[in-house]
């Protein structure tokens, strides 16, 4: 089994750390015996290979040599005050934010956001601007809402354990589950506004092997749509040509790059303004605009072109993640300015005691492929093998 990732970029959405020494210690609930679990495999992991090469920033001159170093020291939250004065130089000025998101580079480009509702504000009004700017009329395309079956047929008010039987969807909660941001009806549009050639992200792993992933960018080609009952236009298929790929996908029929992304019906929990959660069933094509972005979906991304908003960002972790997208430091913009709590005071212990964890593991394989490892380093788990390891070094 092969693992890959990077500890300094964003932890999970939800569950506990691998680096979380109290995963599976405290509670005992199915999840945390599973966060137990989880820790105990990783740490059945004895052999790891650290890969040190920067492949994204590679430009060879002296700015984007300060963008590398800022970035190295951003991994260990431990920014130098030269760090912090180039990233300073990376914001944009008061007043000038409007002309320079205007600037042909950046007009378009999705900005990474800390927050599902800045997302969704920036990406409504992205959508107009867009349709303006090519002089199209955005097309609203309105989802299929039902009732599920059993226990998908009821809400639950946030601090009350009444549950709330649902005979059908009227009228006005169609209406109202309609009106509901993004994030709040679990990132499946109610309303999905579009216009060809606009820039749209995929929420959902379709086909992987096509590049029809959760995160996969593109633009909006053309559609397949029809109306309801209440001639509401409803989506059936939404054709996206895909950009950044690495290879060429073709679909029979379709010009190169551009694949099919259908209809599906998921069961959601919408957020109603009451504070109040209904569970519905809705069908309707699994994409958003794509004129921000959070910082978990910019993950694994390169971007020419990298405008971040750091305001809202809640960790050294997030920083990384936001700024690192950038492939050189000139094409990067930041938004509102930075806290300097996010950039220095060092790693917690945890991460801290990890990243030398690594290091060692990484040595270690490193000598066993060169066949200079010691031979009483045989442990198959990773801390009496550390142990073995550092009993073997000279004083």
């Amino acid at each position: 089994v092969i693992f890959a990732g990077d500890f300094a970029q964003l932890p999970p959405v939800s569950g506990r750390k691998l680096y979380d020494p109290t995963a599976g210690i405290i509670g005992m609930s199915p999840k945390d015996q599973r966060n137990g679990l989880g820790r105990m495999a990783w740490h059945q992991v004895t052999r790891a290979v650290l890969l040190r090469e920067n492949m994204r920033q590679t430009a060879a001159n002296s700015e984007d040599d300060k963008f590398r170093s800022a970035l190295i020291n951003m991994r260990h939250r431990n920014c130098t005050t030269a760090d912090i004065q180039f990233l300073r130089g990376m914001v944009a000025p008061s007043g000038a934010q409007d002309s320079i998101l205007a600037d042909p580079r950046f007009r378009h480009i999705s900005i990474i956001t800390g927050l599902n509702a800045e997302r969704d504000a920036i990406n409504d009004k992205g959508c107009e601007k867009f349709a303006r700017d090519t002089g199209q009329i955005l097309e609203a395309f309105h989802s299929v809402d039902s009732i599920g079956d059993g226990d998908d047929d009821w809400y639950t008010p946030r601090r009350s354990g009444t549950k709330r039987w649902v005979t059908d969807l009227k009228d006005s909660t169609k209406d109202l589950l309609w009106g509901l941001t993004h994030h709040a009806s679990d990132n499946v549009p109610g309303v999905l506004r579009l216009c060809r050639g606009m820039p749209v992200i995929i929420k959902k792993n379709h086909a992987t092997e096509c590049g029809v992933t959760n995160g996969g960018e593109g633009t909006a080609v053309d559609w397949i749509s029809h109306q309801d009952a209440d001639g509401n236009n409803v989506l059936d298929v939404l054709f996206v040509k895909l950009s950044n790929n690495k290879y060429t996908v073709q679909v029979e029929g379709l010009p190169p790059n551009v694949v099919p992304v259908c209809a599906e019906t998921d069961t959601i929990r919408c957020r109603l303004p009451t504070d109040a959660r209904l569970s519905i069933k809705r069908s309707q094509v699994r994409v958003l605009p794509n004129f921000a972005m959070t910082d978990y979906a910019s993950q694994g991304k390169t971007r020419e072109y990298n405008v971040a908003d750091l305001h809202n960002l809640r960790s050294h972790q997030a920083y990384y993640t936001a700024l690192s997208r950038s492939s050189t430091a000139s094409n990067t913009v930041i938004l509102q300015g930075f806290s300097l709590r996010h950039l220095q005071g060092g790693l917690s212990p945890a991460l801290l005691s990890e990243f030398r964890d690594l290091e060692l593991l990484d040595d270690m394989t490193r000598l066993e492929y060169e066949g200079h490892l010691h031979p009483t380093v045989t442990s198959h788990l990773r801390f009496p093998r550390i142990a073995q390891f550092l009993s073997t070094r000279t004083p």
